[in-house]
Parts: structure tokens; C-alpha cells; sequence
């Protein structure tokens, strides 16, 4: 069964972000993941909700196969337990 990563994304630095963002789509497509949705502007519809507060830049939408999948990118990726060493591929 699929099962959906939700992200809102806010850039501090763009260009870290390109280069994490590129790592990680390879990482993501190799589990099996694809992008729904890499949004550009975010419009809050409703005054005061958690998107206008944190000033969002963007909205991503990722589908895994399973849970599983989406489990083994977020621990590679360094989201569950300590992040790889920098300057490695994720």
C-alpha cells in the first residue's frame, strides 16, 4: 500500500538546499519514491493557520511504495538516527 510523505519546505540557503534537494531525489527514486507535488508559491487560505506563520516557501508531496521504503530514505536521508558525514551523497 502507498503511503505519502507531506513536506513544507522553508529556504534558508539556497544554494544547500539544491544540492541536499538533488541528493536526496536520487535517494527518494531509488526506494521507489516519485514527487506529486514539488510546489512553488504557498497562499495560506485562512488567516493565522501554521503556514503563514512559518512564511513556507513550498509544499512537497512524495509517494513510496510502502512504508517501509519511506522508512529506509528518512533513515539514510539522517532523519531518523545521526546524519551522514558531510559532504557525503545525502
Amino acid at each position: 500500500m502507498p503511503v505519502y510523505m507531506v513536506a513544507v519546505v522553508k529556504k534558508k540557503d539556497k544554494q544547500k538546499y539544491n544540492e541536499y534537494i538533488a541528493a536526496l531525489t536520487e535517494l527518494i527514486e531509488s526506494f521507489g519514491g516519485r514527487y506529486l507535488v514539488r510546489g512553488g508559491r504557498v497562499t495560506p487560505l485562512f488567516k493565522g493557520t501554521e503556514l503563514e506563520r512559518r512564511r513556507v516557501d513550498k509544499v512537497v508531496i512524495i509517494e513510496f511504495p510502502t512504508a517501509a521504503h519511506h522508512g529506509a530514505v528518512l533513515h539514510l536521508a539522517g532523519v531518523f538516527g545521526p546524519r551522514p558525514p558531510q559532504g557525503s551523497r545525502c
